[in-house]
């Protein structure tokens, strides 16, 4: 069982950060996830910036995102992994 970290808090009213800029505080919040034993994230092109802000905080774990529904699959994928600064999704 992998113990996951959502990212949609990180945008709007909803959840920890309820509609503040914690750019800042999300790299801390990766590393604690990490140390606490968060395997992996998940995330999408919907959460605001949060695919870019991962990929600026080099995440160590596995990364889960979706598919941008108004645009091609593949498009999508190599926006998220551009974004995520990585080769690869789970």
């Amino acid at each position: 069982m992998e113990l996951l970290l959502g990212t949609a808090q990180w945008v709007g009213n909803y959840g920890l950060f309820r509609g503040e800029n914690p750019s800042s505080d999300r790299c801390e919040l990766l590393r604690t996830a990490a140390v606490l034993g968060f395997g992996g994230l998940d995330t999408a092109p919907a959460y605001g910036d949060a695919e870019a802000v991962i990929g600026a905080c080099s995440w160590p774990g596995r990364i889960h995102t979706k598919i941008q529904s108004d645009f091609d699959p593949r498009v999508s994928l190599k926006r998220s992994l551009t974004a995520l600064r990585s080769e690869s999704v789970d």
